[in-house]
């Protein structure tokens, strides 16, 4: 009788009370009649693990009913032995138990009665409240579900912002050519600094070749002082152009390009004259580079909302992907698919702690040679140890920093996973080039081990609660309906395999 009882109280059909007394208060009739007939007053005892019987069957009305029952069938021989102590006949026992010996025995009966049923209701409650909290975790496990789709996710959102920044190509081309009008020049170029790189953004020629080193080295250098600056005389062509008239001396205007002190880039204004552009020109192109900020800013901001976007809507997808199951392994297995998803990595792997060890739960990408292994020495051991995350971006294929073999490893993310107050486990990424993850892409994966962290959680408490649900509470032992379950689940595979089936109890 323990918490396990819920599974019966679920599965327990209704009996109408008026049945219940059919059956019982015959059967009441009938011991009563054998004790009379016996001459035994003292097998009334047998009430007591009667009543301790139907106290986990039927109701407290029943129950009640029994021990008037009981009470007022034995009402006459104690009536009897009352008035006629010595006439009694005595079959079974040569004793001659007093009045008070059998209003003791009552009094046991209804004593009992009262104890068995408080403790039955005691555990039936828990047992319910554990069956409450499990259907309560099965039904926002499967069923949840998202009511309403953010329109951030519509596809309309993205469409508008590919749309966006394609005009804005468009709107930075048109003024380089109001430039190149309004100063009268051979051409202007546009170039942008993306992650420390000088590129062409656009330009009013068709550049064929690209600029040489040393032309990047030196628009770089003037992008770094942050001044404008008119180069004059300047033979030959430059950044792949060639003037009508090679021989003579050109000239070129940059003015950086700057959100503040952050240099964006810089315009580079070209002519084949050697004294084209001055102070004039200079002051003309300057305000055409806060246009151009403002156009670079705002293409910034469409590419920011289009990555965040994605990002949403990746941890959307993996809310839903993780919440589809209660099984841990199901869950890391998910999970690991997710991340493979979102980096183009080498190898996904999802550890949990075992007995001092880590062992592989689920993997993509990599076979190692064992499934479980020691972390003294390792990336692991330093995350195992600290439960912290640890992200390096440039080993250049440094060997030893794994517990098992992956060729070139150049990048390594390790993510612990921790549910409650102990480390349940460790996510792995590793990719074969250097600087694969981004910190975005970091802390977007961050956010997602968090969430499977939360369904972790929700599954061992399954856990916890399913083995309350078939355990008894005392001995921790299976309870009795799990046993006729798993019983009958063997005989129905017995009708569909006919084999030999041995029972040892």
């Amino acid at each position: 009788m323990g918490t396990g009882l819920f599974r019966y109280i679920k599965a327990r059909p209704h009996v109408p009370e008026w049945k219940s007394l059919e059956f019982l208060l015959p059967l009441l009739l009938i011991v009563e009649s054998v004790i009379q007939f016996l001459g035994a007053p003292l097998l009334h005892l047998i009430y007591i693990p009667f009543i301790v019987v139907i106290t986990g069957y039927f109701p407290l009305k029943i129950i009640v009913s029994c021990v008037i029952a009981i009470l007022l069938l034995g009402a006459p021989t104690l009536w009897w032995i009352d008035i006629y102590p010595f006439q009694t006949v005595h079959l079974v026992s040569s004793v001659h138990p007093g009045p008070d010996s059998l209003i003791w025995v009552y009094l046991s009966i209804v004593t009992t009665g009262i104890l068995s049923y408080s403790i039955f209701y005691w555990k039936t409650k828990i047992s319910k409240k554990a069956l409450a909290e499990l259907e309560q975790l099965k039904s926002s496990a499967i069923n949840l579900e998202s009511s309403i789709e953010s329109d951030i996710f519509h596809e309309d959102r993205f469409s508008h912002a590919v749309k966006s920044i394609l005009e804005t190509q468009e709107e930075l081309s048109a003024m380089l050519i109001l430039v190149k009008k309004a100063l009268n020049t051979d051409s202007a170029t546009l170039f942008t600094l993306e992650q420390d790189e000088l590129v062409i953004k656009t330009s009013t020629e068709d550049i064929k070749a690209q600029p040489t080193y040393a032309e990047k080295g030196y628009l770089s250098g003037i992008i770094k002082e942050k001044t404008p600056v008119i180069q004059t005389k300047l033979k030959g062509g430059f950044f792949g152009l060639r003037y009508r008239h090679s021989d003579e001396a050109g000239s070129f205007l940059c003015v950086p390009v700057l959100d503040g002190n952050v240099p964006l880039g810089a315009i580079v204004v070209d002519s084949h004259r050697g004294d084209a552009f001055g102070d004039r020109e200079k002051d003309i192109v300057s305000e055409f580079a806060v246009q151009t900020k403002q156009i670079l800013k705002r293409t910034r901001l469409y590419v920011e909302v289009e990555r965040f976007t994605k990002g949403f809507k990746a941890l959307h997808d993996a809310s839903r992907t993780l919440s589809t199951s209660l099984k841990i392994e199901e869950i890391a297995d998910a999970f690991v698919d997710l991340i493979s998803g979102m980096v183009s990595s080498s190898a996904v792997g999802f550890f949990v702690v075992d007995k001092g060890k880590l062992r592989i739960l689920s993997k993509k990408g990599f076979e190692p040679e064992k499934n479980s292994f020691y972390t003294k020495g390792t990336f692991f051991d330093f995350i195992v140890r600290n439960k912290q995350t640890m992200h390096l971006s440039r080993l250049d294929g440094k060997e030893g920093v794994l517990p098992f073999r992956i060729n070139e490893t150049r990048t390594f993310l390790g993510i612990p996973i921790i549910p409650g107050d102990e480390l349940f486990g460790v996510l792995a990424v590793t990719s074969r080039e250097p600087d694969a993850i981004s910190s975005f892409q970091a802390h977007l994966m961050q956010t997602v081990a968090d969430q499977a962290t939360m369904y972790i959680n929700n599954a061992q408490l399954h856990n916890k609660v399913e083995k309350l649900a078939i355990t008894d509470g005392l001995t921790s032992l299976y309870n009795h309906k799990h046993f006729q379950e798993r019983l009958n689940d063997e005989f129905d595979r017995i009708k569909r395999i006919p084999q030999t089936l041995s029972l040892m109890l």
